[in-house]
């Protein structure tokens, strides 16, 4: 009975110092590299790589205040559709995270056509080839 008694105390030290060790959960916080990014119309962006998520393992879910604009994917790219502005937000679990998209439009620093001088009398069309180099090209 002694023993018993003894074995039963041990087991019970034992399970309390182990509960006693156990971490707390970390909490979970959510957060963008950078709190707003420039783009340009029909430019796509990963966000998932710019996300940060500390203390949890289920997938963010991503949104847009105004899709038109911008939209977002459930992997968290993001497709500029139209010149204006956008918050995007990553939500996990009871945290979020938002950032700010600029979308521009493309700005043109050369525009090249190359068009044939005149058409042959059998000929009623042609091709003309146009080049336009986006500005920072």
């Amino acid at each position: 009975m002694k023993r018993l008694r003894l074995l039963t105390a041990a087991i019970s030290v034992m399970l309390l110092s182990f509960v006693a060790c156990q971490k707390e959960a970390e909490p979970v916080t959510v957060r963008f590299a950078a709190q707003s990014y420039q783009m340009t119309v029909g430019q796509e962006k990963d966000l998932a790589g710019e996300l940060s998520v500390t203390g949890s393992t289920k997938a963010p879910s991503f949104s847009s205040s105004d899709a038109s604009v911008a939209s977002v994917g459930k992997n968290g790219k993001v497709t500029a559709l139209k010149e204006g502005t956008v918050t995007i937000t990553a939500k996990v679990e009871n945290e979020s995270a938002s950032c700010q998209i600029t979308v521009s439009a493309i700005k043109a620093t050369k525009i090249t056509l190359d068009a044939p001088a005149s058409l042959p009398a059998d000929e009623t069309w042609a091709t003309v080839k146009a080049t336009v180099e986006p500005a920072g090209y």
